[in-house]
């Protein structure tokens, strides 16, 4: 369906570093799986520090934060980090099929809501500072989410 334009990876035109893993590449040129298997583990790490997965999981994993809105972009960044901070792995399946259709959005406040994230981001990274005090992925400094050098 990839190779046929009649499907693409999630968010492909939005953030397509969003969605880009390791094995991204070899994924594309795959042939289609008629059954849903693991195709590799994989931490999210530079270069694929900017990777939001779509991912099962547990009460056990940290929770998604609804302070942040998709809007603002980045609504998904602090959970990955912290799972990050924990030493994830995830593992890529391959042979599944997200059906998404997109929403209409109201573009008018954008700069708000990006603004706004931006200052919540941090106050939660900040939160991570004194939950994970010798992490070395954590800097001492002010982290913004544009920073790349948070997860190398």
């Amino acid at each position: 369906m990839i190779q046929s334009n009649r499907a693409m990876y999630f968010h492909q035109k939005v953030c397509s570093h969003c969605q880009r893993f390791p094995g991204l590449q070899t994924w594309l040129l795959r042939p289609s799986r008629t059954s849903l298997e693991p195709m590799l583990i994989a931490r999210r790490e530079y270069p694929y520090h900017r990777w939001e997965p779509l991912y099962f999981g547990t009460n056990k994993e940290p929770w998604y934060s609804e302070m942040l809105s998709w809007d603002g972009r980045q609504d998904k960044m602090t959970q990955m980090l912290e799972l990050c901070l924990q030493d994830y792995r995830m593992v890529v399946l391959d042979g599944g099929f997200l059906c998404h259709a997109a929403a209409s959005k109201n573009s008018s406040n954008n700069a708000r809501a990006q603004f706004l994230n931006r200052q919540r981001y941090q106050n939660i990274v900040a939160s991570f500072k004194d939950k994970y005090p010798d992490h070395p992925k954590l800097e001492k400094n002010p982290i913004s989410p544009d920073d790349a050098r948070l997860l190398r």
